[in-house]
Protein backbone atom coordinates (compact mmCIF):
# COMPACT_ATOMS: atom_id res chain seq x y z
CA UNK A 1 0.00 0.00 0.00
CA UNK A 2 2.75 2.49 0.94
CA UNK A 3 4.57 1.81 -2.34
CA UNK A 4 1.41 2.47 -4.35
CA UNK A 5 0.75 5.74 -2.51
CA UNK A 6 4.30 6.94 -3.12
CA UNK A 7 4.33 5.88 -6.79
CA UNK A 8 1.08 7.74 -7.50
CA UNK A 9 1.82 10.67 -5.17
CA UNK A 10 -1.31 9.97 -3.12
CA UNK A 11 -2.28 11.09 0.38
CA UNK A 12 -4.47 9.16 2.82
CA UNK A 13 -7.05 11.52 4.34
CA UNK A 14 -7.23 10.83 8.06
CA UNK A 15 -10.74 10.97 9.60
CA UNK A 16 -11.63 14.15 11.46
CA UNK A 17 -14.47 12.41 13.27
CA UNK A 18 -14.80 8.72 13.93
CA UNK A 19 -11.98 6.22 13.95
CA UNK A 20 -13.02 2.85 12.51
CA UNK A 21 -15.18 2.26 9.42
CA UNK A 22 -15.80 -1.46 9.98
CA UNK A 23 -16.25 -3.90 12.86
CA UNK A 24 -17.31 -7.55 13.09
CA UNK A 25 -19.85 -6.80 15.83
CA UNK A 26 -18.55 -9.57 18.05
CA UNK A 27 -18.28 -9.35 21.82
CA UNK A 28 -15.25 -9.78 24.06
CA UNK A 29 -11.83 -10.79 22.75
CA UNK A 30 -13.26 -11.64 19.34
CA UNK A 31 -14.21 -8.00 18.65
CA UNK A 32 -12.30 -6.52 15.71
CA UNK A 33 -12.53 -2.96 14.39
CA UNK A 34 -10.52 -1.37 11.57
CA UNK A 35 -10.48 1.54 9.12
CA UNK A 36 -11.03 -0.31 5.85
CA UNK A 37 -12.70 2.49 3.88
CA UNK A 38 -10.51 5.44 2.93
CA UNK A 39 -10.26 8.46 0.68
CA UNK A 40 -7.07 8.99 -1.32
CA UNK A 41 -6.19 12.19 -3.16
CA UNK A 42 -3.20 13.30 -5.17
CA UNK A 43 -1.04 15.78 -3.30
CA UNK A 44 -1.38 18.20 -6.25
CA UNK A 45 -5.04 18.60 -5.24
CA UNK A 46 -3.93 20.56 -2.18
CA UNK A 47 -2.67 23.34 -4.46
CA UNK A 48 -6.28 24.18 -5.40
CA UNK A 49 -6.82 25.85 -2.02
CA UNK A 50 -9.37 23.33 -0.74
CA UNK A 51 -9.00 21.44 2.51
CA UNK A 52 -10.17 17.77 2.47
CA UNK A 53 -11.92 16.44 5.57
CA UNK A 54 -13.08 12.85 6.08
CA UNK A 55 -15.85 11.86 8.50
CA UNK A 56 -16.90 8.37 9.60
CA UNK A 57 -20.69 8.38 9.98
CA UNK A 58 -22.86 6.13 12.19
CA UNK A 59 -24.15 2.85 10.74
CA UNK A 60 -27.31 0.88 11.46
CA UNK A 61 -27.33 -2.83 10.61
CA UNK A 62 -24.34 -3.00 8.28
CA UNK A 63 -20.86 -3.93 9.46
CA UNK A 64 -19.51 -0.99 7.49
CA UNK A 65 -19.96 2.65 8.40
CA UNK A 66 -20.46 5.21 5.62
CA UNK A 67 -17.70 7.76 5.13
CA UNK A 68 -18.08 11.34 3.90
CA UNK A 69 -15.56 13.64 2.23
CA UNK A 70 -15.83 17.41 2.69
CA UNK A 71 -13.90 19.96 0.65
CA UNK A 72 -13.60 23.17 2.61
CA UNK A 73 -12.16 26.53 1.64
CA UNK A 74 -9.33 27.61 3.90
CA UNK A 75 -10.56 29.63 6.86
CA UNK A 76 -9.44 33.16 7.57
CA UNK A 77 -7.09 32.53 10.48
CA UNK A 78 -6.60 36.20 11.25
CA UNK A 79 -3.19 37.88 11.49
CA UNK A 80 -0.32 35.56 10.55
CA UNK A 81 2.34 35.23 13.30
CA UNK A 82 5.74 36.68 12.48
CA UNK A 83 8.21 34.19 11.04
CA UNK A 84 11.71 35.28 10.11
CA UNK A 85 12.63 34.34 6.54
CA UNK A 86 16.28 33.41 5.89
CA UNK A 87 15.83 34.73 2.35
CA UNK A 88 15.79 38.25 3.80
CA UNK A 89 19.45 37.99 4.76
CA UNK A 90 20.44 37.99 1.09
CA UNK A 91 18.67 41.30 0.48
CA UNK A 92 21.03 44.33 0.42
CA UNK A 93 18.86 46.39 2.79
CA UNK A 94 18.46 43.76 5.49
CA UNK A 95 21.51 44.40 7.66
CA UNK A 96 21.03 48.16 7.57
CA UNK A 97 17.44 47.82 8.79
CA UNK A 98 18.57 45.65 11.72
CA UNK A 99 21.42 48.05 12.57
CA UNK A 100 19.14 51.11 12.51
CA UNK A 101 16.58 49.49 14.82
CA UNK A 102 19.17 48.00 17.16
CA UNK A 103 21.10 51.25 17.54
CA UNK A 104 18.09 53.07 19.00
CA UNK A 105 18.54 53.66 22.70
CA UNK A 106 16.37 51.65 25.12
CA UNK A 107 16.46 52.04 28.91
CA UNK A 108 15.64 49.32 31.38
CA UNK A 109 16.77 45.90 32.51
CA UNK A 110 18.80 43.78 30.02
CA UNK A 111 15.89 41.43 29.35
CA UNK A 112 13.51 44.33 28.61
CA UNK A 113 16.10 45.98 26.34
CA UNK A 114 16.52 42.75 24.41
CA UNK A 115 12.79 42.19 23.96
CA UNK A 116 12.13 45.81 23.00
CA UNK A 117 14.86 45.84 20.36
CA UNK A 118 13.57 42.57 18.91
CA UNK A 119 10.08 44.05 18.82
CA UNK A 120 11.34 47.07 16.90
CA UNK A 121 13.27 44.89 14.45
CA UNK A 122 10.20 42.70 13.96
CA UNK A 123 7.99 45.70 13.13
CA UNK A 124 10.54 47.14 10.70
CA UNK A 125 11.08 43.81 8.95
CA UNK A 126 7.34 43.19 8.57
CA UNK A 127 6.87 46.58 6.90
CA UNK A 128 9.93 46.08 4.71
CA UNK A 129 8.95 42.53 3.71
CA UNK A 130 5.72 43.85 2.17
CA UNK A 131 7.82 45.70 -0.39
CA UNK A 132 9.62 42.54 -1.51
CA UNK A 133 8.38 40.54 -4.46
CA UNK A 134 7.20 36.96 -4.13
CA UNK A 135 9.85 34.33 -5.05
CA UNK A 136 7.41 32.58 -7.38
CA UNK A 137 6.66 35.88 -9.14
CA UNK A 138 10.39 36.56 -9.49
CA UNK A 139 10.99 33.13 -10.99
CA UNK A 140 8.18 33.53 -13.53
CA UNK A 141 9.44 37.01 -14.49
CA UNK A 142 13.02 35.82 -15.01
CA UNK A 143 11.81 32.83 -17.01
CA UNK A 144 9.78 35.09 -19.29
CA UNK A 145 12.72 37.49 -19.69
CA UNK A 146 15.07 34.66 -20.61
CA UNK A 147 12.56 33.20 -23.09
CA UNK A 148 12.10 36.62 -24.71
CA UNK A 149 15.86 37.10 -24.98
CA UNK A 150 16.45 33.69 -26.54
CA UNK A 151 13.54 34.17 -28.96
CA UNK A 152 15.01 37.44 -30.18
CA UNK A 153 18.39 35.75 -30.63
CA UNK A 154 16.79 33.48 -33.24
CA UNK A 155 16.13 36.52 -35.45
CA UNK A 156 18.81 39.08 -34.60
CA UNK A 157 22.54 39.07 -35.15
CA UNK A 158 24.43 37.27 -32.38
CA UNK A 159 26.98 39.62 -30.83
CA UNK A 160 29.18 39.44 -27.77
CA UNK A 161 26.82 41.73 -25.88
CA UNK A 162 23.80 39.57 -26.77
CA UNK A 163 25.52 36.44 -25.48
CA UNK A 164 26.57 38.28 -22.35
CA UNK A 165 22.95 39.37 -21.74
CA UNK A 166 21.72 35.80 -22.24
CA UNK A 167 24.28 34.50 -19.74
CA UNK A 168 23.24 37.13 -17.20
CA UNK A 169 19.55 36.23 -17.56
CA UNK A 170 20.35 32.53 -17.21
CA UNK A 171 22.18 33.21 -13.94
CA UNK A 172 19.31 35.35 -12.66
CA UNK A 173 16.78 32.67 -13.58
CA UNK A 174 18.85 30.00 -11.80
CA UNK A 175 19.06 32.15 -8.66
CA UNK A 176 15.32 32.83 -8.78
CA UNK A 177 14.59 29.07 -9.01
CA UNK A 178 16.79 28.39 -5.98
CA UNK A 179 15.19 31.23 -4.01
CA UNK A 180 11.69 29.89 -4.76
CA UNK A 181 12.72 26.37 -3.78
CA UNK A 182 14.20 27.54 -0.48
CA UNK A 183 11.07 29.59 0.22
CA UNK A 184 8.79 26.55 -0.09
CA UNK A 185 11.26 24.29 1.72
CA UNK A 186 11.06 26.52 4.79
CA UNK A 187 7.25 26.70 4.62
CA UNK A 188 7.02 22.91 4.31
CA UNK A 189 9.17 22.39 7.44
CA UNK A 190 10.87 19.47 5.67
CA UNK A 191 14.21 20.82 6.84
CA UNK A 192 15.91 17.43 6.60
CA UNK A 193 15.71 17.63 2.79
CA UNK A 194 18.03 20.25 1.38
CA UNK A 195 17.17 22.61 -1.42
CA UNK A 196 18.94 22.46 -4.77
CA UNK A 197 17.60 19.19 -6.23
CA UNK A 198 14.50 20.59 -7.96
CA UNK A 199 12.27 19.84 -5.00
CA UNK A 200 10.10 22.96 -5.31
CA UNK A 201 6.89 21.13 -6.24
CA UNK A 202 7.44 18.63 -3.42
CA UNK A 203 8.03 21.39 -0.87
CA UNK A 204 4.95 23.27 -2.10
CA UNK A 205 2.73 20.21 -1.69
CA UNK A 206 4.18 19.44 1.73
CA UNK A 207 3.57 23.02 2.87
CA UNK A 208 -0.09 22.77 1.84
CA UNK A 209 -0.42 19.32 3.44
CA UNK A 210 1.08 20.63 6.68
CA UNK A 211 -1.33 23.57 6.63
CA UNK A 212 -4.29 21.20 6.24
CA UNK A 213 -2.99 18.87 8.94
CA UNK A 214 -2.50 21.70 11.46
CA UNK A 215 -5.86 23.34 10.80
CA UNK A 216 -8.30 22.90 13.71
CA UNK A 217 -11.79 22.69 12.23
CA UNK A 218 -13.61 21.79 15.46
CA UNK A 219 -13.06 21.57 19.18
CA UNK A 220 -14.70 19.48 21.88
CA UNK A 221 -15.62 21.21 25.13
CA UNK A 222 -17.22 18.95 27.72
CA UNK A 223 -19.66 16.96 25.55
CA UNK A 224 -20.26 19.64 22.91
CA UNK A 225 -18.57 19.95 19.51
CA UNK A 226 -17.95 23.52 18.30
CA UNK A 227 -17.03 24.36 14.70
CA UNK A 228 -17.27 28.15 14.82
CA UNK A 229 -13.75 29.47 14.31
CA UNK A 230 -14.16 32.45 16.65
CA UNK A 231 -15.36 30.12 19.40
CA UNK A 232 -12.40 27.79 18.80
CA UNK A 233 -9.97 30.69 19.22
CA UNK A 234 -11.70 31.85 22.40
CA UNK A 235 -11.78 28.34 23.91
CA UNK A 236 -8.09 27.79 23.17
CA UNK A 237 -7.19 31.16 24.70
CA UNK A 238 -9.15 30.51 27.89
CA UNK A 239 -7.67 27.02 28.23
CA UNK A 240 -4.06 28.18 28.13
CA UNK A 241 -4.83 31.28 30.19
CA UNK A 242 -6.10 29.00 32.95
CA UNK A 243 -3.24 26.53 32.48
CA UNK A 244 -0.51 29.15 32.86
CA UNK A 245 -2.21 31.48 35.36
CA UNK A 246 -0.18 32.50 38.41
CA UNK A 247 -2.82 31.55 40.98
CA UNK A 248 -1.52 27.99 41.11
CA UNK A 249 -0.20 26.83 44.48
CA UNK A 250 3.63 26.70 44.10
CA UNK A 251 3.83 24.07 46.85
CA UNK A 252 1.30 21.61 45.43
CA UNK A 253 4.08 19.47 43.92
CA UNK A 254 6.50 19.74 46.85
CA UNK A 255 5.80 16.17 48.06
CA UNK A 256 6.49 14.83 44.57
CA UNK A 257 9.74 16.74 44.24
CA UNK A 258 10.98 15.42 47.62
CA UNK A 259 10.99 11.82 46.38
CA UNK A 260 12.81 12.53 43.10
CA UNK A 261 16.43 11.43 43.55
CA UNK A 262 19.30 13.78 42.73
CA UNK A 263 21.20 12.38 39.72
CA UNK A 264 23.40 15.38 38.90
CA UNK A 265 27.07 14.77 39.68
CA UNK A 266 29.26 17.37 41.30
CA UNK A 267 31.13 17.89 38.04
CA UNK A 268 27.88 18.50 36.15
CA UNK A 269 26.71 20.85 38.90
CA UNK A 270 29.89 22.89 38.61
CA UNK A 271 29.50 23.05 34.83
CA UNK A 272 25.92 24.27 35.12
CA UNK A 273 26.86 26.88 37.69
CA UNK A 274 29.95 28.06 35.83
CA UNK A 275 30.18 31.71 34.79
CA UNK A 276 28.63 32.44 31.41
CA UNK A 277 31.25 33.54 28.89
CA UNK A 278 31.09 35.12 25.46
CA UNK A 279 32.75 32.07 23.93
CA UNK A 280 30.22 29.72 25.51
CA UNK A 281 27.23 31.75 24.34
CA UNK A 282 28.65 32.08 20.84
CA UNK A 283 29.36 28.36 20.59
CA UNK A 284 25.86 27.46 21.82
CA UNK A 285 24.29 29.88 19.35
CA UNK A 286 26.21 28.63 16.32
CA UNK A 287 25.58 24.99 17.27
CA UNK A 288 21.81 25.53 16.89
CA UNK A 289 19.88 24.36 13.86
CA UNK A 290 19.73 27.45 11.66
CA UNK A 291 16.11 27.01 10.70
CA UNK A 292 14.76 26.41 14.22
CA UNK A 293 13.34 29.22 16.35
CA UNK A 294 14.62 28.99 19.95
CA UNK A 295 11.74 31.13 21.22
CA UNK A 296 8.14 32.12 20.42
CA UNK A 297 9.11 35.47 18.85
CA UNK A 298 9.54 33.96 15.36
CA UNK A 299 13.26 34.74 15.03
CA UNK A 300 15.22 31.68 13.96
CA UNK A 301 18.77 30.86 14.99
CA UNK A 302 19.86 31.92 11.50
CA UNK A 303 18.84 35.51 12.31
CA UNK A 304 20.83 35.50 15.55
CA UNK A 305 23.86 34.00 13.79
CA UNK A 306 23.75 36.41 10.85
CA UNK A 307 23.30 39.45 13.13
CA UNK A 308 25.69 38.29 15.86
CA UNK A 309 28.05 41.31 15.55
CA UNK A 310 25.05 43.64 16.01
CA UNK A 311 23.22 41.85 18.82
CA UNK A 312 26.22 40.35 20.65
CA UNK A 313 26.50 42.96 23.41
CA UNK A 314 22.80 42.97 24.38
CA UNK A 315 22.49 39.18 24.15
CA UNK A 316 25.42 38.65 26.51
CA UNK A 317 24.02 41.15 29.01
CA UNK A 318 20.63 39.46 29.01
CA UNK A 319 22.04 35.92 29.37
CA UNK A 320 24.44 36.88 32.15
CA UNK A 321 21.70 38.63 34.14
CA UNK A 322 19.10 35.87 33.72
Amino acid sequence: MEDILQDWDMLDIKPSSGKYSWCNKRMGLGHIAARLDRFFIQSSFLLLGLEPRMHVLPNSISDDKPIKLELLAHLDLGPIPFRFSPLWIKEPDFMQIVKDCWSQSVKGLPFYIWEEKLRRVKGALKRWAKTLSNPTTDRKYMKASLASQQKSMEKDTITKEVLKQESHLQQCYHKACLAEEEYWRLKSHNLWLKAGDRNTAYFHKQAQARKCFNTISEIKEDNDIHKDFEYIKKAAFLHFQSLYSEDKDPNQYSDLLDVIPSVISQRTKETLEAKITKEGVEKALFDMDQDKAPGPDGFSARFLQACWPIIEKDLLKMVQKS
